[in-house]
């Protein structure tokens, strides 16, 4: 499933999830608006079309001098298809936060606190 399929789906799980798919080379990868990050991820660990279960990695990104400055990079895996999904969410200002995923994928634990520590990205939860 390309990134536009994916986004296609995600607007039948979530009406107005705000997600943009995204071009890149080597997986799918989809922009998410950082106050629909925790609907878009549970839909893409429940959603039938999607079972994205398992978080790989979480990346952060300083994109200076553009704002928003930060970038944090979702690496998820379906097990079972198996399909690669990178979700980006952008957090700016003097004082970046995102949600915390944890919630969702329970080993974002450390992986947050490791851009919070690089990053000073604050994850909220």
């Amino acid at each position: 499933m390309d990134a536009s399929a994916i986004v296609a789906a995600l607007e039948t799980l979530v009406p107005a999830s705000g997600a943009q798919a995204l071009a890149s080379i080597d997986q799918p990868t989809i922009l998410v608006p950082a106050d629909r990050l925790l609907a878009v991820g549970a839909a893409l660990r429940d959603g039938p079309p999607f079972r994205f279960t398992a978080l790989v990695d979480i990346i952060g990104v300083d994109r200076l001098p553009d704002e928003p400055r930060f970038e944090v990079n979702y690496s998820l895996l379906a097990v079972d298809v198996p399909a690669r999904l990178r979700i980006k969410v952008r957090a700016g200002g003097e004082h970046p936060r995102l949600p915390s995923v944890v919630g969702i994928w329970p080993s974002a634990g450390f992986l947050e606190r490791e851009v919070w520590d690089l990053f000073g990205v604050e994850f909220d939860g």
